[in-house]
């Protein structure tokens, strides 16, 4: 009796067990995270200070942020959020024209370039690749 007990057990065991592993197989591997959005005055303060660009953004149009006594208490909300206590004083147009900057940030920032690069405004000197013309045929006989 106590032979055939260990051998349900370990049957039930191996059943079980192999049958979890098969489902944790079947399971398809997480997407990979999304890339970086673009910073906004959607973005929370925190964002916006980590980047090096949208600080410089911050620093220009909003002097005084950085040093404020009451960042750390704000830092998880955006400036759209903090522009609706008057004490922040920011009206729209001053959203807007932080939004301005930052998109010019984001565009100097990202992998393409901007329309204004160097790079995207220069054409190529070199002329396109032809295929070679000495690779014979595969139809053709030898």
């Amino acid at each position: 009796m106590r032979l055939s007990t260990r051998l349900a057990i370990s049957a039930a065991w191996l059943t079980f067990g192999l049958a979890g592993r098969a489902i944790a197989q079947d399971q398809p591997t997480p997407p990979a995270p999304p890339p970086p959005s673009t910073l906004s005055v959607d973005s929370p303060i925190s964002d916006l200070l980590a980047n090096p660009a949208a600080l410089a953004v911050l620093n220009k149009d909003l002097p005084g942020l950085t040093t404020d006594s009451h960042l750390e208490m704000i830092k998880p909300m955006s400036l759209r959020q903090i522009a609706q206590f008057p004490q922040a004083h920011l009206d729209d147009d001053k959203l807007k024209a932080i939004q301005a900057d930052l998109d010019a940030a984001n565009a100097a920032a990202s992998p393409t370039g901007s329309a204004s690069s160097p790079a995207a405004a220069a054409p190529s000197a070199e002329p396109p690749m032809s295929p070679p013309t000495d690779i014979p045929s595969a139809s053709a006989p030898n």
